[in-house]
């Protein structure tokens, strides 16, 4: 509830919802979208919900803190309406152990919209196949398929959903492959008009000019994902990380060239 000022990530992405008010989900207000994360469906959702917060702070956060616990409800229901997962609330609620979320669920919340969407979008992905009906089967996929899109264009590292499907829907072509492809065409329809306009992943004004990378992608970020990652699953399931002693070696030389990697 405190400050009424912003704060952490809600400074650089406030001002652009005041550009997003201005001119609306416009090529000026992509091209102009400058400092933050590669977000615009922050400033979709907030200018949606600003009748009632005024865009004013603490006002905002509670529309996050909405979004982030609607979030938890929606991973409890794919736990257990759709992998029959024991303890399913217990274990959903074991997601704020993470301190990492502690941050997305008190302060910043830059993050909750596109985690809605994105688990929206697998609750319904998860739910289509036991659907008989044609009409509301085919109309959970196109809602997949927006919902991915909105997912995607809130945090472009969902963009590995996107990929893993079309992945899936190769490998698995005599399975829901008409379903799986709409959902496909209908979420690269929704985000790929803006990384064209953006000639890229980010805004113009956040290009990255320097840095060890390739093609574009910076290799010191990805290390930094991969290190919060593999921190994030040690918390939640530290037995993923336990080591068989006949693989020691194998151990000891990836932990040596990572090191030596991060140190160049």
């Amino acid at each position: 509830m405190s400050p009424y000022v912003p704060i952490y990530d809600e400074i650089v992405f406030h001002p652009n919802l005041l550009l997003y008010q201005k001119y609306g989900f416009s090529e000026t207000f992509v091209l102009n979208i400058t400092k933050q994360a590669p977000d615009p469906l922050y400033q979709m959702v907030h200018s949606f919900f600003s009748p009632l917060t005024h865009a004013q702070f603490p006002a905002m956060r509670y529309v996050n803190l909405g979004l982030f616990g609607a979030a938890l409800v929606l991973l409890y229901l794919i736990a257990q309406h759709s992998f029959q997962l024991q303890d399913a609330f217990v274990n959903t609620l074991s997601l704020i152990t993470v301190p990492l979320v502690w941050t997305i669920g008190g302060i910043a919340l830059t993050e909750a919209p596109a985690m809605f969407f994105c688990l929206l979008f697998l609750l319904g992905y998860f739910y289509v196949p036991n659907v008989n009906r044609p009409v509301l089967k085919w109309t959970i996929a196109v809602g997949c398929g927006l919902c991915l899109a909105l997912a995607i264009l809130g945090r472009t590292q969902f963009l590995m959903i996107f990929a893993c499907l079309g992945l899936f829907t190769l490998l698995n072509f005599r399975t829901h492959f008409w379903l799986n492809s709409a959902i496909l065409l209908i979420a690269f329809a929704g985000f790929f008009p803006v990384f064209w306009i953006w000639k890229g992943l980010l805004p113009p004004a956040l290009h990255y000019k320097g840095g060890f990378k390739l093609s574009g992608f910076n290799f010191y970020f990805g290390f930094l994902a991969l290190a919060y990652s593999g921190l994030v699953f040690f918390i939640l399931e530290p037995t993923w990380f336990y080591f068989k002693r006949n693989h020691l070696k194998f151990y000891t030389a990836l932990l040596a060239v990572c090191l030596i990697i991060n140190l160049q």
